[in-house]
């Protein structure tokens, strides 16, 4: 037996490897894509496979053109070189090409910086200057956005004509089909083009609704972690981990669901968990732009319109108390924003918590595109016979605005300060002023969640978890989604907040695949009871050498317990925890240990 295990080693050696599903690229051929920046290189109008246990090392702006497909497969890592300005690299999907990047939990597709070693959690250091190493990926479709004409250019990289424009026109297909991404990991990206122009971790610019996006996280991004350009891609399992600006940002009236979305922002450095706009300020009227519908007419552009989105279930955790910037991980809505916020989790916000815009004060409370008009008790939900922007079922803990403890009326506010506005802005949201479990919103209640890193700069201690604690309130707090906010891609749970209660971080949704799972960042109380057991089948025997084996080289299930797969006890799952095993069962060597908490 030892030696039939020890030949099926040797028959899958060559194949990629994870270790927790992070990646390590040791020894895999480097296939160039592109030529030093400045450049642009245009692949193929067919399909073109990125094949796993190689890296791709772009240079410069790498576009997928109309009638392209980029293929990448499960295990692939993509590396990019550094540069700002015009001497960026990035990965654009044009209008027409689609891009099939389908990772795995153990096999995931990782976007990184060329000077980061993928075996190395630790090489790239957790500062400043290591946010925007590179560009990001951009995937631009025929979907609508609330621009005059439809039509308008990408953000964030120069002019390369059709090739960077975005959106459908007059007559946009909503349900535009742009490809898939799951299991996707982007590395240090948002690179500078110029002032107030970056590229974001990324960008989703029109895409539709035939587009499949979820399981993806950003990481140290120096713009955006994701951005919205109208469209109306839905979008599930989002994570976005320490990000400069924006984590989710939604621009050009946006339609879609998304739900199951963290944010982790670090307590240097940050902007807003969320700032969403309804329209350019060019067309923000109903009436006066040529080339633009009218709310009244959604069937001529084929779907809902301006921006009616569903948020469900995030949980967003911010810079904590020891915070010194400007907007501290509050939440803007402006320009005539259209949505419903259900069942999310806000908390350790050190600044203003929620601001909804009224520009010019209390006379425009009701006049477009003051997005307080949309309020349940403003003037165009009572014309439409329902909200058009509603926040229910959503907890808000920690705010430290002006040195308070915590979440408070006076952290929701409109954008000027008008004592109208405030007032519509704190009645509607909790109404008879109830912050308690029984209101429509809940603030100042402790969700049991371990939140922010106690000390600046971060450590990595593992001691973040997002996964609510037995007793938790957000357990059986979901409010019922009616309706007119719900879609068919929503999927109802009883939890507020994005994390399933008492399921363990290990066997959640984000583990294994991230990095920030795989650099002990999040952390979750340790599962070891048989060290060794890697199948959890209540034994340690040659099966958990093999159950290791497949996980290690087939992309297998993930052991049930990480720890207990780390027989050795070195802090990764490989071939020497199964050889270990082995030793073990045949040879009398030593026990298996608990692996640390991972």
């Amino acid at each position: 037996m030892l030696r039939h295990s020890l030949l099926l080693f040797l028959l899958l050696i060559g194949l990629p490897m994870a270790a927790f599903g992070q990646m390590c690229e040791d020894g895999w051929p480097v296939i160039d894509i592109g030529t030093p920046a400045p450049s642009s290189t245009i692949l193929p109008a067919d399909t073109t496979t990125w094949l796993a246990g190689n890296v791709y090392h772009m240079q410069g702006f790498i576009f997928v053109p109309d009638g392209g497909v980029l293929v990448i497969q499960p295990g692939t890592i993509i590396k990019s070189d550094p540069g700002q300005g015009t001497n960026s690299t990035a990965l654009i999907i044009a209008r027409g090409g689609k891009i099939i990047a389908q990772g795995t939990p153990t096999l995931p597709i990782i976007f990184t910086s060329i000077d980061d070693n993928v075996c190395d959690t630790g090489d790239v250091p957790d500062i400043a200057t290591s946010r925007g190493l590179w560009g990001g990926v951009i995937l631009e479709g025929r979907s609508y956005a609330c621009v005059s004409g439809g039509v308008s250019e990408i953000e964030g990289i120069p002019d390369y004509g059709e090739l960077t424009l975005y959106g459908g026109g007059e007559n946009p297909d909503c349900g535009d089909n742009s490809g898939i991404m799951q299991y996707v990991s982007i590395r240090y990206p948002g690179s500078i083009i110029g002032a107030n122009n970056e590229i974001n971790g990324l960008t989703l610019a029109a895409v539709g609704s035939g587009t499949v996006i979820d399981h993806i996280e950003t990481y140290l991004c120096l713009d955006d972690d994701f951005e919205w350009f109208g469209g109306s891609v839905n979008c599930s399992y989002l994570a976005a981990i320490y990000g400069d600006d924006d984590a989710f940002d939604g621009d050009e009236c946006y339609s879609g669901t998304r739900q199951f979305l963290f944010e982790l922002k670090d307590p240097r450095w940050g902007d807003r968990i969320t700032e969403h706009d309804g329209r350019q300020q060019a067309v923000w009227t109903d009436t006066t732009s040529v080339g633009v519908a009218t709310p009244a007419t959604p069937a001529g552009w084929g779907c809902a319109y301006p921006g009616y989105a569903l948020a469900a279930n995030w949980t967003c955790i911010g810079q904590g108390p020891n915070f010194s910037g400007t907007d501290g991980n509050n939440m803007l809505f402006r320009e005539n924003y259209r949505a419903y916020w259900y069942n999310n989790v806000f908390m350790e916000q050190p600044k203003k918590v929620l601001l909804i815009d009224c520009p010019g004060g209390d006379v425009n409370i009701d006049t477009p595109p003051s997005s307080t008009n949309n309020l349940p008790s403003g003037a165009a939900s009572i014309a439409a016979g329902f909200p058009l922007l509603d926040f229910v079922g959503n907890f808000w803990y920690h705010s430290y605005n002006a040195g308070g403890g915590g979440s408070s009326l006076s952290h929701f506010t409109s954008t000027s300060g008008a004592t109208l506005a405030t007032q519509r802005v704190q009645n509607d949201l909790f109404p008879g002023g109830d912050t308690t479990l029984t209101g429509k919103n809940h603030a100042g209640i402790d969700p049991l969640l371990t939140s922010y890193e106690v000390i600046n700069p971060p450590v990595r201690h593992a001691m973040i978890n997002p996964v609510p604690a037995s007793g938790s309130p957000l357990i059986g707090a979901a409010a019922t989604v009616p309706g007119y906010a719900t879609s068919a891609y929503y999927t109802p749970v009883t939890y507020a907040g994005a994390f399933e209660p008492g399921v363990d971080i290990s066997q959640s949704w984000i583990w294994g695949w991230t990095f920030a799972s795989t650099a002990n960042i999040l952390g979750p109380s340790s599962c070891c009871d048989m060290p060794g057991d890697a199948n959890n089948d209540g034994k340690v025997n040659v099966g958990d050498a093999v159950y290791i084996i497949t996980y290690v080289f087939r992309g297998g299930p993930v052991p049930i317990c990480l720890a207990e797969g780390d027989a050795n006890g070195d802090g990764k799952i490989n071939v020497g925890d199964a050889v270990y095993i082995i030793s073990y069962v045949f040879r009398g060597g030593p026990a298996p240990i608990c692996g640390p908490t991972l």
